[in-house]
This record gives structure tokens, sequence and C-alpha cells, in this order.
């Protein structure tokens, strides 16, 4: 596998699991399980991490620790604290993958209900707009 084919699968939001040896797994959220060299895959993933943090900070986002090895971008809009994670809230999401979209009262930090919608969206645009839909008066 090439680092162009590796680079598509991490912008897609695999998680990267240690195996042992040389070996970490790709798992895709669609169930896509595959083995590769971690030797190979560190210098795609430190060019995509970058580009991730840039991506995130232009959209107003900050990585922050959610505690223990959790991680999530946050933002604060109107007093609601907007948590964004990938399922294995890796310490940075990728911006184009499936994402967990968590809102809190940032004065009391209680969560916000979503009205029986899902938090889950594919990519950083779509929780964008998942910020807009949550911040019409009277949605929470």
């Amino acid at each position: 596998m090439d680092n162009q084919q590796l680079e598509e699968l991490l912008r897609q939001g695999a998680a990267v699991i240690p195996v042992g040896g040389n070996l970490v797994e790709l798992q895709l959220p669609a169930g896509l399980v595959m083995q590769v060299a971690e030797s190979g895959l560190e210098e795609v993933r430190n060019q995509l991490r970058a580009e991730f943090l840039a991506r995130w900070a232009e959209a107003g986002f900050e990585i922050c620790s959610t505690g223990g090895p959790c991680w999530a971008a946050v933002k604060i809009v109107d007093k609601i604290r907007y948590q964004v994670s990938d399922y294995m809230e890796s310490a940075v999401p990728s911006p184009f993958g499936p994402l967990l979209v968590v809102a809190y009262d940032e004065d009391s930090g209680e969560p916000l209900a979503l009205d029986g919608e899902s938090g889950e969206v594919i990519g950083l645009a779509a929780v964008e707009l998942r910020i807009v839909e949550l911040s019409v008066p009277g949605r929470h």
C-alpha cells in the first residue's frame, strides 16, 4: 500500500490500532480492516496531523483533552460548548471522517439534549452545519 492510499484511509477516519511488531491495524467505520507496517504509516500521519490541526483551527476549534487518553475539537458558540471527536477520541480527529458532536451548557457543564437526533456526522462541514442548527433559539 503506498502513501497516497494510506493518506486516503486516514482522511476517512481510519482508526490505527497497534497489533505488535512493526504492524498496525487500520479500521474504518465501514468495517474494512487491514494491517500495514507502522514505519510507513508514521510519515503520512505526521503530514496529516498538521493539516488536520490547521483545518480545525481555521474553523475556530481548539483540540482539548477530555480526560484520560480522550481528545476532542472544542468550540464555544453562544454559551454552548461543542465537543467533536472521532470514534476513537483520538488526539487529532480527521475533519473528513465520521465524527460525533456533543453539546454542553458552558456554565453548568450539563449535556444538552439533541431532540432525539443523532450527533453523528461525516466531516467538518457537517459539524459546522450541525452547530448552526443547534444554535437556533428554542432548540436546546
